[in-house]
């Protein structure tokens, strides 16, 4: 069997190798880094439907080191979506039976679980969701509806039982985002109770002015309540779910598919709730992370390549902790290679380790267009290819923490906007202003206690509260004009600007002033400054004594990085990795040259601080 527009599997598979021995080899948990034992490998991990298993098997036999972490499978059954057999029960069985004879790990993801909008037709009959716009869903189910969770009970017992290593959550388990709902769930059954638990009964329309207008009712906050009351909910469904699961097999894992935190409004994931309800056995659950979908054609929108991994970032820091394993999705949307290169695809898995700090990737892009994906310059075969420097820049960030400047977020942001005139508007605060800094290489960390500085941008500032930005101001505060018209600017406090961060900060006499400020508030010298005239990214990973630090550079540019400097804010010996894995000298100092850096890839430096 040949596959369309790569030749033989034999010559294939002969060519590629020993990039498979080095990939697996890479990967595997003896692997080590500066002497450091890697204790938690680089995942690869396709997502598929269960159709033509001949052609997986071909591409197995290609590839070996695209599949050696195993398969997800999307299940659609119950859903009218898609060709039958993509939803036929008994096909996905029988394919699940075929990948583990042949010792392939097979993880099974449930889709869809609430629903994800009304043109995914349901078939089974339970109550639907009501939004706060008075819309009833014809698909989408009321999640805290008994028969609802008694269906989902009756479905992952089901898929359980196929003995999958773990099952998946879809990404619909959420209260925002169904169409033709804005936000759930405001039916009559989800009224009652709320009435029954806060001690404030209202109307639908009473419940939503309640909570845009910030009102207090019989001395209880209707905000706080409605997440508290949002967040149970989705926690309860959650334990309904594992429970089923660990029933069949306690050892099976349940992931858990997180979209954008900024996205969520009044239902942001409690992770240490959902950890501590879905663990198996072993304590462990799994998250893959995604936030939309974009396109070559529009890298920079809303929903771009830094917006995208700005969200994955959030979650991983917000859900990582003691046996949890953070994934990320890819999706070359829509679902068509012709929409995402293969180049763009990955600088966004290696966004995804050295800006988010994740544990691997899935790869949501093996639907019905199996002949794109299994060619030898699609994305089986680039993964395949470049695995390695994934499994490197995965192990490389192993015991290091992420430093430099915390830009302000809150999974409950929106409980501090007084002003909107929808629910939907709540969450848009501003928290996101600040992404052009990004661009002009200031780094970020998204982990709060590791932070040199505090950012805040635009209203968002409303947010933060007063004992934390009290504490921050004597440590360090950047703000464009908008977050001081909302705090001040008291204290050690940098201000740029009138208003919101805007494109004007790509200005170079404006990203100096930035830079330097940014010194001048870490007492000298920010951890790590990049100097170029291209748009790159940066982020900084060092170990908690200081000794070694990784950084990270991505050219987000349609341009090559050619004039790149790093200065440090101490003396240490610089090397920079190559592709094939060799690292080749900077040199040793406080500043560093760094070589070529093509449009839209990463770039490693690894330092080595030495004696003063």
């Amino acid at each position: 069997m040949r596959l369309r527009g790569c030749g033989s599997m034999k010559q294939t598979s002969r060519m590629l190798a020993a990039l498979a021995v080095a990939a697996v080899a890479s990967s595997g948990i003896a692997a080590t880094v500066n002497s450091s034992p890697v204790t938690r490998p680089y995942r690869t991990i396709q997502r598929i439907w269960a159709v033509e298993p001949e052609k997986i098997e071909a591409a197995r036999t290609a590839y070996p080191g695209a599949f050696a972490d195993g398969i997800i499978i999307a299940t659609f059954a119950g859903l009218k979506i898609g060709p039958e057999e993509v939803r036929d029960f008994e096909r996905q069985r029988a394919f699940v039976e075929r990948m583990k004879a042949q010792g392939v790990d097979v993880e099974i993801c449930v889709s869809s679980t609430i629903g994800h909008m009304d043109n995914w037709q349901e078939v089974r009959d339970y109550p639907k969701m009501v939004g706060a716009n008075g819309k009833t869903a014809a698909a989408v189910a009321c999640p805290r509806s008994a028969a609802f969770k008694g269906c989902m009970r009756d479905v992952f017992t089901r898929y359980a039982k196929l003995g999958p290593s773990v099952i998946w959550i879809d990404d619909d388990f959420r209260m925002a985002h169904h169409p033709p709902v804005d936000f759930g769930c405001f039916c009559g059954e989800c009224l009652s109770r709320f009435a029954a638990e806060s001690g404030v009964a209202m109307s639908r329309e009473a419940l939503k002015s309640a909570i845009l207008s910030d009102a207090s009712v019989n001395g209880v906050r209707v905000r706080t309540a409605w997440r508290r009351f949002c967040q149970q909910s989705l926690t309860d469904l959650a334990g309904v779910i594992a429970d089923a699961v660990h029933v069949v097999d306690d050892k099976v894992i349940v992931g858990f598919m997180c979209c954008n935190p900024t996205g969520l409004v009044h239902s942001p994931y409690d992770f240490k709730a959902l950890v501590e309800r879905a663990k198996n056995r072993d304590g462990v659950v799994w998250f893959r992370h995604g936030s939309g979908a974009y396109t070559d054609f529009a890298p920079y929108s809303n929903d771009g390549i830094i917006a995208k991994n700005v969200a994955i970032a959030r979650n991983c820091a917000a859900s990582e902790g003691p046996g949890v394993v953070n994934l990320t999705e890819e999706v070359t949307s829509p679902y068509n290679r012709r929409t995402k290169s293969m180049r763009m695809t990955f600088l966004e898995a290696a966004l995804n380790v050295g800006l988010a700090g994740a544990d691997g990737a899935t790869y949501d892009a093996i639907k019905p267009n199996l002949d794109e994906q299994l060619r030898d310059d699609a994305l089986v075969a680039m993964i395949h290819r470049r695995r390695g420097e994934l499994d490197r820049m995965r192990a490389l960030i192993e015991g290091k923490r992420q430093i430099g400047v915390y830009p302000f977020y809150d999974s409950d942001i929106w409980l501090a906007n007084g002003k909107a005139k929808s629910l939907y508007d709540m969450h848009v605060l501003g928290a996101e202003d600040w992404k052009p800094l990004l661009y002009i290489g200031v780094p970020f960390t998204f982990r709060e206690k590791d932070a040199s500085l505090l950012l805040l941008s635009g209203k968002s500032a409303r947010a933060v509260p007063k004992d934390k930005l009290a504490a921050w101001r004597n440590r360090g505060v950047m703000e464009d004009g908008a977050a001081a018209a909302e705090v001040g600017r008291d204290g050690k406090t940098f201000v740029f600007g009138k208003g919101a961060w805007s494109n004007a900060v790509w200005v170079r006499s404006a990203s100096l002033e930035i830079k330097d400020a940014l010194d001048r508030l870490a007492g000298g010298r920010m951890p790590s400054r990049v100097d170029t005239c291209v748009r790159l990214a940066q982020s900084v990973w060092e170990t908690p004594d200081g000794k070694e630090r990784v950084i990270f550079l991505f050219n987000l540019d349609f341009d090559d990085a050619t004039d790149v400097r790093l200065t440090e804010d101490g003396t240490f010996a610089a090397e920079a990795l190559s592709r094939s894995g060799t690292w080749h000298k900077l040199g040793s100092g406080s500043a560093f040259a760094v070589p070529r850096i093509p449009a839209w890839s990463p770039a490693v430096i690894r330092m080595r601080r030495l004696a003063e």
